[in-house]
């Protein structure tokens, strides 16, 4: 039996990355190698989302035949989407993903699907400690180890794991007071109590509650992500909805994002199940964004 004095529990199998540098090596190997292009500032921060049907002329000439043969065709029924940027550009695209964070619903509103991605923001706290009695230089040359703590841990539901040889963070709660531009005056006892915690573990830090960051995490109802296509609006897509499992989770519902965007590109309407690496497979109906309808 476990004693009542234990208050941490490791995760053997649990693993710590830097997720900044992830993103950033991803990001240049995407343009690299498929010169993906990135917007940014006023010329990407989006100011609306419009529908629109294909213009005739224009579809005729994409595809290659005559416009009196295009009104029984499939591409003139087809949605085309408008980005207007805070540049004041308009931006036309035929597929459009929403994975904008906490942000996803606000755009999902601006096309009349709401109830396809319902999710709320959910406050956290994150506060990195660096301390003094941490590994020395001949400890990690000789790859003794190379974190301050061998294992992540999890301590009254508050998660600590290693950032490296001398820094540790820890993080937790979740808060619904709504969005970050209502939030910022929200008061929170989570900066005082996560640095309770850190100088309990690590007497010698130089960790500080006014070094505490929040964060927003898009919420489910149902604490699943919202991955695949709205029916509602042929050719819009979620990737949202991973709450506090967003890098955890991501790769795996990329690679089912970019099956039903496939599916919807070649024309399949049949397929059930989303098929992953490693002989896994997931129901997409538990994910579809359609399943809060």
């Amino acid at each position: 039996p476990i004693s009542e004095e234990v208050v941490a529990v490791h995760r053997k199998a649990d693993y710590t990355a830097d997720c900044a540098a992830f993103i950033k090596d991803l990001t240049n190997k995407i343009t690299q190698e498929y010169g993906v292009e990135y917007k940014s500032g006023l010329q990407g921060k989006i100011h609306g989302i419009s529908t629109s049907k294909y213009d005739i002329e224009e579809s005729s000439q994409l595809i290659g035949i005559k416009s009196k043969a295009l009104a029984t065709d499939p591409v003139a029924k087809k949605q085309r989407f408008s980005l207007r940027t805070k540049d004041g550009r308009s931006h036309d695209f035929d597929f459009v993903v929403l994975a904008a964070g906490v942000n996803t619903p606000l755009f999902a509103r601006m096309l009349s699907i709401g109830d396809s991605c319902p999710t709320y923001p959910l406050r956290g706290y994150s506060l990195t400690m660096y301390s003094c009695d941490g590994l020395n230089a001949e400890e990690i040359e000789t790859g003794q180890s190379t974190n301050l703590l061998n294992q992540p841990i999890k301590i009254d539901d508050m998660y600590c794991s290693s950032v490296g040889a001398n820094m540790a963070r820890i993080a937790g709660f979740g808060e619904l007071v709504g969005y970050r531009d209502k939030a910022t005056n929200v008061p929170s006892l989570a900066p005082k109590v996560l640095t309770r915690y850190g100088k309990t573990l690590f007497p010698e830090s130089n960790i500080k509650e006014a070094n505490a960051l929040q964060c927003f995490r898009p919420l489910s109802p149902d604490d699943l992500p919202i991955v695949g296509a709205v029916r509602s609006v042929p050719g819009v897509f979620v990737h949202s909805g991973h709450g506090t499992l967003g890098w955890t989770l991501c790769l795996a519902t990329s690679e089912c994002l970019a099956a039903a965007l496939t599916d919807e590109i070649i024309g399949i309407d049949t397929q059930k199940i989303f098929h992953l690496p490693g002989d896994v497979s997931v129901e997409r109906a538990r994910l579809s964004p359609d399943r809060f309808l």
